[in-house]
């Protein structure tokens, strides 16, 4: 199967949720900066804790609205003291009297923000009705026999197709990650078994029975009695089964299932931050090994991850549009070129070429 980079695949989609960060970084009175879809953005708190999103860029003389302050519940300017309040409007210039009037175009675009299990989401596209509900699990949800780890952001210097179609391919483990998961992987990769929502916004993913090698993989995690020792004492024998969830924007979930009935989920979330470097959010929850030895190896693990991960993806030469080859791709790719069918199909449909939602004419 071959399937070349089309023009959409360059373009942006802004008609999707992206994580914008996490809940804890951002309590009153801080204000976050952060690029993301090549907006600079403040996002701040208000003093009942609501969250809002501004372009960062003042209208006046285009100073960094993130490295201002909050005062009565506003954004005011580092430059010139101008103040903005949650709807983008100035409503305070201090080098005029109050009874001058403001100019109408004094104004700070705004976009939606929304937080949901500790994550926070952002939609700077156009808004619909009805609006499409942000990327949700069960299983993120905060629980006493749950432990949650949040990796502090990341800014990768790679593309976010890149980015997001890394996480997706699982046939780089045997070898990006050999020196983490181990050096007997499996490198044959069976066939997927994929099933895409129906509003083309995500899809599901597990090896197919029917796949015609490679099912079932094989299942040992160590080698030896002592690493069977500790992978017994952290919870992690035999797996009972591995599935995977992607969601538009950019967010993956990938379950292990394990046979004593505990479960393991890893979690990233990728956001465009401009054409050269994405944001990486990665987030981790288990309910096996609940034991403050298994916290510190749920932290070393993740960030062992992400950063072989990151050297992996920013040492593509594709990050590069010059570089861009014809992309040859088989059978293993098919996860991969099913985010890029979708994230095509709606960026054609935001840019109006009329496409219709139906599962007919979106691959």
């Amino acid at each position: 199967m071959m399937t070349p980079l089309s023009k959409s695949s360059a373009s942006t989609l802004k008609d999707a949720w992206y994580c914008a960060g996490w809940s804890h970084e951002l309590r009153y009175p801080r204000i976050l900066g952060r690029k993301l879809l090549n907006r600079q953005l403040a996002l701040f708190r208000d003093q009942q804790g609501r969250l809002h999103a501004l372009d960062a860029a003042c209208p006046h003389r285009g100073a960094d609205l993130s490295l201002g302050h909050l005062v009565e519940g506003h954004i005011q300017c580092p430059l010139h003291g101008w103040r903005f309040d949650d709807t983008g409007k100035c409503v305070c210039i201090p080098s005029q009297l109050p009874e001058v009037k403001i100019p109408p175009g004094a104004m700070a675009s705004t976009y939606r923000v929304v937080e949901r299990q500790g994550i926070i989401w952002i939609w700077m596209g156009a808004v619909r009705d009805p609006m499409p509900a942000p990327p949700h699990q069960d299983v993120w949800e905060a629980s006493p026999a749950r432990h949650r780890h949040f990796l502090p952001p990341q800014l990768w210097r790679c593309s976010f197709f890149n980015a997001v179609e890394n996480a997706i391919d699982n046939t780089h483990l045997p070898f990006l990650h050999a020196g983490l998961l181990g050096p007997n992987q499996q490198q044959l990769y069976p066939t997927q078994n994929l099933v895409v929502d129906e509003d083309l916004r995500g899809f599901r993913g597990e090896d197919s029975p029917e796949s015609p090698w490679g099912f079932p993989r094989s299942r040992q995690i160590f080698d030896g009695v002592l690493e069977r020792v500790v992978a017994a004492w952290m919870g992690m024998n035999e797996i009972r089964r591995e599935y995977y969830r992607f969601d538009l924007g950019g967010s993956l979930s990938f379950y292990v299932e394990w046979d004593s009935g505990t479960w393991d989920v890893l979690a990233g979330h990728w956001t465009p931050s401009d054409s050269f470097h994405s944001w990486y959010f990665g987030m981790s929850i288990r309910t096996r090994a609940t034991h403050w030895v298994g916290d510190i190896f749920q932290k070393w693990f993740g960030k062992k991850l992400s950063l072989q991960d990151k050297l992996g993806v920013e040492r593509l030469l594709s990050n590069e549009p010059d570089n861009l080859p014809s992309t040859v791709s088989v059978v293993g790719d098919e996860p991969a070129l099913t985010f890029r069918r979708i994230h095509n199909y709606h960026v054609n449909h935001q840019q109006g070429d009329g496409l219709a939602a139906s599962s007919t004419n979106w691959v």
